[in-house]
């Protein structure tokens, strides 16, 4: 009787978040747009060659697929979930993204993973976290790589500085793992307990699942794998929006 109740309670805060969302999409939807010709747009799509968008939406799809593997890959073989859950969970969160300011998908995701595949939250909402570390070095990669092909820009100089910082940073937390092992985390979880309303069990396990999680750091198997897939899901978005490029191009 008490869950019923429960639930029956959380439908309408549910309800209302998800009405806040929309609501908040739609009034910064309007002030991204409101200066736009839309005239012009509507005129730049009837004479778009519509055929680019095959190609488009088909490399589009391609990196959708290439990030679920890439996910999945960073787990470690023991806890990987399967495919099919992965890729679900992973269209839900960019639904939410597309949707709600904040991105909330990246929350999303990890919970729709545990409920479809037992996932550990934490271990899960740790990958997220190494995945975004893949995309920038990958960014950074590509952008280098690029570098001569492109037009100069006064911003390059920048983005080695970033680079360094963020090599340094991301070295610092591969030793760190390397070295102590779950042991900095258990410690924090340790702390936390004295002020958290959450065992000291309990946390200390979410603890070693995060660690679990960190395994695309520390792990060269998992590591070299999950980069390579990050950089292909790059090349078929930049390819992507290429293609989708070229229909306006070709009719302008």
């Amino acid at each position: 009787m008490t869950t019923v109740t429960a639930t029956r309670t959380r439908r309408p805060l549910h309800r209302g978040l998800v009405a806040l969302g929309f609501a908040v999409t739609i009034v910064f939807g309007y002030i991204a747009v409101r200066d736009a010709h839309l005239d012009e747009v509507w005129d730049a799509l009837r004479a778009m060659e519509v055929w680019w968008l095959v190609p488009a939406f088909a490399l589009l799809a391609l990196c959708v697929l290439v990030r679920a593997v890439r996910w999945r890959s960073l787990f470690t073989p023991e806890t990987r979930p399967p495919l099919r859950p992965v890729l679900a969970s992973l269209v839900g969160g960019y639904f939410f993204n597309a949707i709600l300011p904040l991105r909330p998908g990246e929350v999303v995701r990890v919970v729709m993973l545990r409920r479809r595949a037992a996932t550990s939250a934490a271990e899960a909402g740790v990958t997220v976290v190494v995945e975004r570390a893949y995309d920038i070095l990958a960014l950074l990669v590509l952008l280098f790589v690029a570098a001569p092909f492109l037009p100069e820009v006064t911003w390059l100089d920048a983005a080695a500085v970033l680079a360094a910082v963020f090599a340094v940073l991301l070295g610092t937390a591969i030793a760190v793992v390397a070295i102590w092992g779950e042991r900095p985390v258990l410690a924090v979880a340790r702390v936390g307990a004295r002020f958290l309303p959450v065992s000291q069990e309990r946390l200390e396990q979410i603890a070693r699942n995060a660690v679990v999680g960190l395994a695309g750091l520390h792990r060269p198997d998992i590591a070299v794998v999950a980069f390579a897939w990050t950089l292909v899901s790059w090349l078929a978005l930049a390819a992507s929006n290429a293609a989708l490029l070229a229909g306006f191009d070709r009719s302008a």
